[in-house]
Parts: C-alpha cells; structure tokens; sequence
C-alpha cells in the first residue's frame, strides 16, 4: 500500500444494549386508584368536604368484595392501575362477573 491509498474500514458497531428490566406494575388500595384517577367527588357534608368514589367504584367494590377483604386481611386489597380499571368495567357490565385478579381472596361467589 502507498500513502496515496486510503484504507476504510467498517464502522464500529455499537455494543448492544442491555435488555431493560420491566419494572413492577405500581400496586395502590381501590381508594387509592380512586384518587389518583380523580375517579370521585367531593362533597360539603356538615361543613367539612368528603370524598365520594364514583358509583362504577362502588359497584365495583361490592362486586369484588374489597371491603370483606380489607375486614378479614387488616389490610386493603392492592391492586395494579389495569386490575382496578378492569374492576370498575366488570361491575358495570351485564352479566355482572368478577374479574378474578381483582376479587377478593375472602369472597363469597
């Protein structure tokens, strides 16, 4: 080879990159899902403001049984954001059947 002659080489491939972890899905309490979704009201009752859940919550939590969950574990039910909305879909469908991952382990079906 001369000076005169350039030499190209093929262009460095980047290093892979590492396969990214997924990461847990964020769990809350039904109520909890309720606020961060604004997924309720808030009413004057006796000159104090209440927080009142949307009626798709509370179908929901009577169909899935959260509040015998919550007397029987100490504890309420945590959910995932998909797990709560599938809830609330479930409860105002017909025929009315649970959705399973949201149903209280303590429920009477």
């Amino acid at each position: 080879m001369t000076d005169d002659e350039t030499t190209t080489k093929a262009p460095e491939q980047a290093p892979p990159e590492p396969k990214k972890r997924q990461a847990k899905a964020e769990r809350k309490s039904p109520i909890g899902w309720c606020k961060a979704l604004a997924n309720y009201r808030m009413l004057r009752r006796a000159g104090k403001r209440v927080l009142v859940p949307s009626w798709e919550h509370n179908a929901a939590k009577n169909l899935h049984q959260w509040g015998k969950h919550e007397h029987h574990a100490g504890a309420p039910i945590m959910l995932t954001k998909k797990e709560y909305e599938s809830a609330l879909k479930a409860a105002t469908k017909t025929p009315l059947t649970p959705h399973k991952s949201a149903l209280s382990k303590y429920a009477e079906v």
